[in-house]
């Protein structure tokens, strides 16, 4: 979680991760000799763990800048999105600097950061989170020897039901929950697994419904 932190915290860490992956994006999108080669409306953004957290900032960003969105599609895999920080006047938090571009409180931002996608199109958005994950849920892992489900990080990591609720509401079936893995503390790597996420079924659902 410690990446989590870092990016939250540092205002120059947060620039820095969303320029670099930008600049990426640019050079994926042209050839030897800068002419474009592919248009962003033809790519669709896959993210996962920070990287599902940094994406929706750099988009946000752009968004706020341009008036809409230019992507086709975004698949965001293991997102500490919801994460909120305890010290919110220290360290903020995910969608704290969201908001701060264009939104406002948590909701509202939620709220106009699903709505944009509609003008994209259906199913344009996808949250996908392992019930089992300690990075994107507020899962309770079963102790060893004691069979006491503990939250081991006691934080909000992942939306509450009600900004589920926003998210589902305003970009409709947004955000999924799967299950792999198990309740165990000893599997926390497993259950974050970016190759085990891309083989589920529901990963493969979304990003065949935006090709």
């Amino acid at each position: 979680m410690m990446d989590v932190f870092v990016y939250a915290g540092l205002d120059d860490m947060w620039l820095k991760i969303q320029d670099q992956c930008a600049l990426k994006l640019d050079t994926l999108r042209k050839d030897d000799n800068g002419n474009e080669i592919y248009d962003p409306a033809d790519t669709i953004l896959i993210g996962h763990s920070l990287g599902a957290a940094m994406l929706p900032h750099l988009v946000w960003r752009e968004c706020a800048y341009d008036g809409s969105i230019s992507y086709r599609g975004m698949i965001l895999l293991a997102s500490p999105l919801g994460f909120k920080s305890p010290y919110p006047g220290v360290c903020q938090d995910f969608l704290q600097r969201m908001g701060g571009l264009a939104g406002g409180t948590r909701e509202n931002t939620l709220a106009r950061f699903a709505r944009a996608w509609n003008k994209v199109g259906d199913n344009r958005l996808r949250f996908i989170c392992n019930e089992y994950d300690i990075v994107c849920s507020d899962v309770k892992y079963t102790i060893p020897g004691t069979g006491q489900l503990v939250d081991l990080i006691p934080l909000q990591q992942g939306f509450n039901p009600a900004e589920i609720n926003i998210l589902n509401r305003e970009h409709t079936g947004c955000v999924q929950f799967i299950t792999f893995g198990k309740r165990d503390p000893a599997k926390i790597a497993d259950n974050h697994d970016v190759l085990t996420y891309l083989k589920q079924p529901e990963f493969v659902e979304a990003l065949d419904g935006m090709l």
